[in-house]
């Protein structure tokens, strides 16, 4: 075999590997674009970014993004200047002035846009009845890429505005040294535009399920890592700028059997009990198909096992809610407990995932009965409240009140050994503390020696919160004693208390005959021995 034949044989076998590691890699259809314009130099673009980039880390396949970088601030941008003409059509395109500049499928979006802005966006956006298929294949051999796109329209097609744009991207880039704006990494950078920045003209009559393929290469420069070559797609008109279609083939992943694991949600926390469940959401990252899988659940270093079954391509996600883990111990109070979540033995596999780990609370306790003071803000009248037990009957309420920042003390009538969810409603949506003044609640536990201890502080933000708690040896007269009688030794000194909890007089036992005080102070009143610490209601 001659030399040159060797030299060809081994591009060949090349071009035919990166066929074999990428067979399994489907292209992803459809997904919505995000197109970014930002700069080195830009510090709100580094804060956008990081909203972005975690958007479309946890939606990749439903969502893509492509960067393009502008000259300013920063004119030395080394993106912007290592694809400097294709840059300057997009900006142009796009009418940039400002950064950074986000457009969903087409659609020009603002700047610096909020999370949930950009859900909104990208709901509104969406390409719910596409009219083209985009089939996307990518061969790399010896740094040269040969793309081809193939698009089939599904009905007959006659716009001279439409082009196809393909973007060679790098899904993740580091720099060796620090950007201006602050910024190390870079995710989904434009490197090519291809064939260029104006794409292939598909301005020509196209027929119904007739297949059109366009095909172009690239030497491969300025490129960080081919291991994290991408490819996008789109389909554009042109004149509207609308996004009519889109298509999307990942970067080559090294691994064959591999899950990641997304969120962990909707999890307890002030547990009473031993009871732990949620919802583990998780996604295909490898090149296989994913059938099987087993779901760890580590409670304070007891394990519980869940087999999962499924069919996940990659990107694909799958939802697991986990429900009646019961079987471990609690910290007991002041406590915190430990759950750590992963998933193994991936399509019968060695292969493991991420860990989730994350601490939830046992529950506050109480013994006798409980004492409910809330200091109001300056809105009480949109301060309500509601106790519901362990069968989620409302067994106390409370509220609205009616003057700001004062104190309401409330006896929570708790007949029975349980546990307890005390929320608070908001009506106006901004909680107790915040804007309108910085209001709290505490509950104290109130026992039979007539003693009351705080076992809770704490104060909101919302329309809504929950806490619990649970109540050992329920006694609802302990704390208070009953209405008429008052300690026996006429000197004992008394302090008589607003039911707003502030002291309103001094007295002794001698001077309070059948339930009023010498004075003939009216009203409902607690008194206190201040001998005994006992406690007392006058009506």
């Amino acid at each position: 075999m001659t030399e040159m034949k060797k030299i060809k044989s081994a591009l060949t076998a090349l071009s035919l590997l990166f066929f074999t590691v990428t067979a399994n890699s489907q292209t992803i259809k459809n997904p919505v674009l995000i197109e970014e314009v930002s700069n080195t130099g830009c510090i709100p673009c580094a804060a956008f970014t990081e909203i972005l980039d975690t958007l479309v880390c946890y939606r990749l396949g439903d969502v893509i993004s492509v960067k393009y970088h502008g000259y300013v601030p920063d004119k030395r941008d080394v993106f912007y200047n290592n694809l400097k003409d294709e840059m300057d059509k997009k900006l142009a395109l796009y009418n940039v002035t400002a950064y950074p500049t986000t457009v969903v499928n087409g659609h020009y979006s603002g700047n610096s846009l909020e999370a949930g802005q950009l859900k909104y966006l990208i709901n509104k956006y969406a390409i719910t009845d596409p009219q083209f298929d985009i089939e996307l294949a990518g061969d790399v051999a010896d740094h040269n890429l040969h793309v081809k796109a193939v698009v089939t329209p599904k009905t007959d097609v006659e716009n001279p505005d439409l082009r196809l744009h393909v973007m060679v991207i790098e899904e993740y880039y580091e720099n060796p040294a620090v950007f201006k704006n602050g910024e190390t990494c870079v995710r989904n950078i434009t490197r090519k535009m291809l064939p260029d920045g104006d794409g292939f003209d598909l301005s020509q009559p196209l027929t119904k399920d007739m297949s059109y393929t366009y095909e172009a290469d690239w030497a491969i420069t300025n490129f960080g890592d081919e291991r994290q070559l991408g490819l996008v797609a789109f389909l554009q008109d042109m004149k509207t700028k609308e996004v009519v279609a889109t298509a999307y083939l990942p970067r080559k992943t090294e691994a064959l059997n591999s899950l990641r694991l997304m969120n962990l949600e909707d999890t307890p926390d002030n547990v009473c009990s031993p009871d732990f469940y949620g919802t583990v959401t998780f996604r295909n990252e490898g090149a296989n198909r994913v059938t099987s899988a087993k779901l760890n659940v580590s409670l304070n270093g007891r394990t519980h096992v869940y087999d999962w079954t499924g069919d996940l391509s990659r990107f694909d996600r799958q939802q697991f809610k986990l429900s009646g883990i019961t079987d471990f111990d609690l910290i007991d109070q002041p406590g915190v407990n430990t759950a750590e979540v992963w998933l193994s033995d991936i399509n019968g596999s060695n292969s493991e995932s991420n860990h989730f780990t994350l601490d939830f609370k046992t529950a506050i306790k109480a013994r006798n009965a409980v004492m409910l003071r809330i200091f109001t803000d300056e809105r009480p009248q949109e301060i309500m409240w509601q106790v519901f037990d362990s069968a989620g009957e409302v067994v106390a309420s409370g509220g609205p009140y009616s003057e700001q920042r004062k104190a309401y003390i409330e006896k929570l009538p708790l007949t029975t050994d349980d546990c307890y969810t005390l929320t608070f409603y908001d009506t106006g949506g901004n909680g107790i503390t915040g804007y309108y003044g910085s209001g709290f609640f505490e509950l104290y536990q109130l026992a039979s020696d007539h003693t009351r201890t705080l076992f809770y502080k704490g104060d909101y933000t919302g329309r809504t919160y929950s806490l619990n708690f649970s109540l050992l040896n329920a006694d609802p007269s302990a704390g208070i004693t009953p209405a008429g009688t008052a300690p026996q030794d006429p000197s004992t000194p008394v302090t008589l208390y607003g039911t707003d909890g502030k002291v309103i007089g001094r007295t002794t036992a001698g001077s309070m005959q059948n339930g009023k005080t010498a004075n003939d102070r009216h009203g409902v009143t607690i008194v206190r021995s201040n001998a005994a610490k006992s406690r007392k209601v006058i009506n």
